[in-house]
């Protein structure tokens, strides 16, 4: 898959793991490709493998004959790879032809970043999810004082929910300011 920052390419590979692990007992290994630079671990017991941020290998001729071993020790094992990129991966600078062909062999498509009405209810249903009740004041609180990455809004999600739990308060304005501040729980 691939798609700008926005697209929150990487909080969909997370969630697919977790999905696989919990639903089908998969065994799966998420890595990005910053954390593979040293090694690409293979584990005959990951039947998955999800790589995040193609790009890094790319351009690096060693790294490059590093991700095509690895991708020729999943097919010979049956393991199933999903990867994410920044681009399409006709459009990366892929020096190694039989890894470059082997990429575009793959399925892939596009992720499209969210307007903001979209992350708006992204988060909305995030924040149902976990059992917050968001108003409305506090999420156009939320989306005018805080990045409105969706990656980053739904982490920030997630330390909300914590403090809130933590201090057994409701989501408000002053638990989140307190949250930004440093002084949550």
């Amino acid at each position: 898959m691939h798609g700008e920052t926005s697209a929150a390419k990487s909080h969909l590979l997370s969630a697919l793991a977790q999905w696989l692990q919990q639903c089908d007992g998969e065994a799966v290994l998420y890595k990005t490709m910053a954390d593979l630079k040293r090694t690409i671990d293979w584990d005959h017991q990951n039947r998955v493998y999800m790589l995040d941020d193609l790009e890094g290998f790319c351009s690096r001729p060693d790294d490059e004959r590093e991700l095509m071993s690895f991708i020729e020790r999943l097919k010979q094992n049956n393991a199933s790879l999903v990867i994410s990129a920044g681009a399409a991966v006709g459009s990366l600078d892929i020096g190694l032809p039989d890894l470059r062909s082997r990429l575009r062999a793959m399925e892939g498509f596009e992720l499209k970043s969210l307007d903001e009405f979209q992350r708006r209810e992204v988060v909305r249903a995030r924040a149902s999810q976990l059992g917050i009740i968001l108003t409305e004041d506090v999420l156009k609180w939320l989306f005018d004082h805080t990045d409105r990455e969706l990656g980053v809004m739904l982490d920030l999600l997630e330390q909300i929910d914590l403090l809130s739990l933590a201090e057994k308060r409701r989501v408000t304005i002053p638990l989140i300011k307190s949250l930004l501040a440093g002084e949550g729980a």
